[in-house]
């Protein structure tokens, strides 16, 4: 069975973000996973394709990003390096 972890990390400017690691006993390798627009890190379709991947062998690392954990629906303007 794969052990599930959820953790928390600082992103520089843009405060602490949750993220969830899913590493199988025998894992080979990593993928760090980036959600969708509207669709946060536990989005059926992302906890189905860790679940596969968790089967061959592949941990994954899914993070919300900012705007999502600030509960926002889009990023903020200085994300692009413009003003607004």
């Amino acid at each position: 069975m794969a052990a599930h972890e959820n953790i928390q990390f600082v992103v520089q400017d843009a405060g602490e973000v949750s993220a969830i690691l899913l590493r199988p006993p025998s894992a080979e390798s990593l993928l760090v996973l980036a959600h969708g627009a509207g669709a946060g890190m536990t989005h059926p379709f992302m906890e189905s394709l860790v679940t596969e991947l968790a089967a061959v062998r592949v941990a994954t690392l899914r993070f919300q990003f900012p705007y999502m954990e600030q509960k926002r629906k889009v990023p903020a303007a200085s994300t692009y390096g413009r003003d607004c």
